[in-house]
């Protein structure tokens, strides 16, 4: 019963303003609950009453006395009494709180002049800044707001409160001016990304060494690792320019920056190594090879290179035992290999075709699928072939197809890949024309040396090669390689 009657004693604002008037020290704690309720209501005229006799009972204390403050300027309207008062009374701590206390209130105006007159009396225009962003913010005026935002002194609120505003200011304004100060490069890279600058984003993430969104673009577009890692000296940002370029098949300028950061990078040391690894393997540079897998510590990976390794010393029927547990595209791929270049062909055979099923994403599927194509309608006179093939695979040299009225489009087909692995495109483009446009060609023949045109175009001119792939696509829309060239336009 007690606290009903209490309750009920303090919904009335009239009981409670008799008993503070009455003994306003005794009463002072009902100043509290009628000072919030007066200024919910906007009720000045009743809070300038009950704040003089605060003032007058009870002493200039800050909330009496600034409660006073902005209710007489809300009764009489005069604006310098005001700012004198809250000039010569209040730290800079206090005038904050009255401050933001007037812009919750919503009295924008009253804020800015009480703003401009402290920095025209202090001649420090950065004083106040977090009041006029928050009014600027308040009457969406961002341009205003952006230019106090600048003057902040804590650095963390300027990068909360960029990524509040960005979408609302123009990316060049904000990058000119930060775009110096290394502590933003965080916050630009967001900015860019929001604003669908793709490229913009890349560049911070690269500068703040944000390897999560590195590694993100080194998937989706090595190429623009590359453009904006030119200039970078850090060896950790090598690194990526390196894995860059070993996706864009450049080994050698991969090779280069690996051999500069090799002991450089302590946390990548087992990547450069494997890495550098797979390029000699790559350049058929068998030198330091042994040395360098044994530092392998991966089983898989270090398998892998074995492999690799045996078919280049030409003993691919060593990795019958080391690569069957491997169940990677690599793997498969390899122990296929293998076991074609050994000639033991049914096991090729079964071996290609599980690769396709397990793996048909994969850029090496158009070089299984026509293998595949040679083992079921060559498997008498494959022998030969395999043979050149493996030289080729071994960086041996071959002999240059001889001329004759019917072309043997499997050995031209075979050269035109000799050429392309010495840098002789324009001689293997020109045999791969010959091929393409070749009478009594098997349709899937042509479709490959289309392909490989194609992929020597990715290189020199990427709208010759979409052409190209495109082409193949309206003049043989039942081939095999259909979703791989699919996903090569895409990439395109």
């Amino acid at each position: 019963m007690a606290w009903f009657l209490i309750l009920i004693f303090l919904s009335q604002p009239d009981l409670r303003e008799d008993l503070f008037f009455s003994n306003p020290r005794k009463y002072r704690i009902y100043y509290f609950n009628l000072r919030n309720e007066y200024l919910r209501k906007k009720n000045f005229e009743k809070l300038y009453k009950i704040s003089q006799k605060a003032v007058q009972e009870l002493g200039k204390a800050e909330i009496y006395y600034s409660d006073f403050l902005i209710s007489r300027y809300f009764t009489k309207r005069k604006t310098e009494p005001l700012i004198d008062s809250i000039d010569k009374f209040f730290n800079k701590e206090s005038v904050k709180r009255i401050l933001f206390q007037i812009i919750s209130l919503k009295y924008y105006e009253l804020g800015e002049k009480v703003v401009s007159y402290m920095r025209k009396k202090q001649k420090n225009n950065k004083i106040y800044s977090e009041i006029m962003y928050r009014i600027y913010i308040e009457e969406n005026n961002y341009k205003d707001a952006f230019r106090e935002l600048k003057k902040f002194a804590n650095k963390n609120v300027v990068q909360i409160e960029l990524r509040r505003v960005a979408a609302k200011i123009d990316f060049k304004e904000i990058e000119a001016e930060f775009k110096d100060k290394e502590e933003f490069y965080p916050v630009l890279a967001d900015i860019a990304l929001l604003k669908g600058l793709t490229e913009k984003a890349l560049n911070y993430f690269i500068k703040s060494k944000n390897e999560e969104k590195i590694k993100e673009y080194l998937e989706k577009n090595p190429s623009f690792i590359i453009k904006f890692t030119d200039k970078e000296k850090d060896p950790l940002i090598s690194f990526y320019r390196a894995k860059a370029f070993e996706k864009e098949g450049d080994i050698e300028k991969a090779f280069e920056i690996y051999k500069k950061i090799e002991g450089k990078l302590e946390k990548y040391a087992k990547d450069i190594n494997y890495s550098i690894t797979k390029i000699y393997l790559e350049k058929k540079d068998l030198n330091e090879i042994e040395k360098r897998i044994s530092k392998i510590e991966n089983k898989d990976k270090k398998n892998l290179l074995l492999s690799i390794y045996n078919l280049l010393k030409g003993n691919p029927e060593k990795n019958f035992s080391i690569l069957k547990n491997i169940n990677t595209a690599d793997g498969l791929f390899y122990l296929s290999l293998s076991y074609y270049f050994s000639k033991n062909f049914s096991r090729a055979e079964t071996t290609f075709f599980k690769f396709i099923e397990k793996f048909s994403g994969d850029e090496r599927v158009p070089d299984v699928l026509f293998l595949s194509y040679l083992l079921i309608n060559f498997k008498n006179n494959l022998e030969n072939y395999a043979e050149i093939h493996y030289k080729i695979f071994k960086g041996k040299d071959i002999e240059p197809p001889k001329v004759k009225e019917k072309i043997d489009y499997l050995y031209n087909l075979l050269y035109s890949r000799y050429l392309k692995q010495k840098g002789e495109l324009d001689k293997s483009l020109k045999l791969l024309e010959r091929i393409s446009k070749g009478k009594e060609i098997p349709e899937i023949v042509k479709v490959k040396s289309l392909i490989e045109t194609a992929e020597i175009y990715e290189k020199k001119d990427k709208n010759k090669a979409k052409e190209i792939y495109r082409d193949i696509l309206l003049k043989y829309p039942e081939n095999p390689f259909f979703p791989y060239i699919q996903e090569r336009i895409k990439k395109l």
